[in-house]
């Protein structure tokens, strides 16, 4: 059976990884939850402001590099390619850097990508 991923909606992480708790971004448990080994990955949705709904989702995934550490990256397919952005360790996601990797997301089909302030490729 396989599981739903917990979903960031608004200010909160929400779903069954977090065992029908919400955790509120930024916080002490949010920090702990993204630290936990057995959490490795999360979705964002990306809310379309124009449009009034959800244009589809951000998945966040835990990835062990090389050197034995890890680090968070985003990944979003539009137009039958798959987008890759690296974001580093578990302290740099917070609830501003979410946004931003959102908005560069978005601007895959808005138009010209947002400027990040995050080692990302795309």
């Amino acid at each position: 059976m396989t599981r739903k991923l917990a979903t960031v909606s608004e200010d909160d992480l929400f779903g069954e990884q977090t065992n029908g708790i919400s955790i509120p971004l930024d916080s002490r448990r949010w920090f702990a939850w993204l630290d936990a080994p057995e959490n490795v990955s999360f979705s964002y949705a990306l809310f379309n402001p124009r449009r009034g709904y959800i244009d589809g989702f951000v998945t966040f995934r835990k990835e062990r590099r090389q050197r034995g550490a890890v680090y968070w990256t985003a990944y979003r397919r539009h137009a039958r390619r798959l987008h890759k952005l690296y974001l580093g360790p578990s302290s740099v996601l917070t609830k501003a850097q979410l946004v931003v990797v959102a908005a560069h997301f978005r601007a895959l089909i808005d138009g010209p990508a947002a400027p990040l302030p995050c080692h990302g490729r795309t």
